[in-house]
């Protein structure tokens, strides 16, 4: 599910626009940034999201300057650096001498801090 939410800081009380869709789909998103009024789409500073390709593209079709507004959410980003570094540290640990890897294999929390 997608939820978008617009609020007018810059007046004394915020204006709330909200849409919901279902999916993860190029589509599915557009279909919430129709539900939103036209102002609303025009007065976006900045939209958090995942990294997801569908996502980026109905954004970029929706929303002007979108690569500027656009801020990928940090859990993500840990999550893919996460697996990159526990990845490289499998395939090192593959090259210990087996009676070894036991000790290595017990760095993993060194690896990922």
């Amino acid at each position: 599910m997608q939820r978008a939410v617009n609020r007018g800081l810059s007046r004394p009380r915020p204006v709330f626009s909200q849409a919901v869709s279902d999916g993860r789909t190029v589509e599915s998103l557009a279909e919430c940034f129709a539900q939103l009024p036209k102002k609303a789409l025009g007065n976006v500073n900045s939209i958090s999201m995942d990294m997801s390709s569908a996502y980026l593209k109905a954004t970029r079709s929706h929303i002007k300057n979108a690569d500027k507004k656009i801020a990928i959410d940090h859990f993500h980003i840990s999550k893919l650096l996460t697996e990159g570094v526990n990845a490289i540290r499998q395939q090192e640990l593959m090259k210990f001498i087996p009676s070894l890897r036991k000790d290595a294999y017990r760095t993993r929390y060194l690896w990922l801090t």
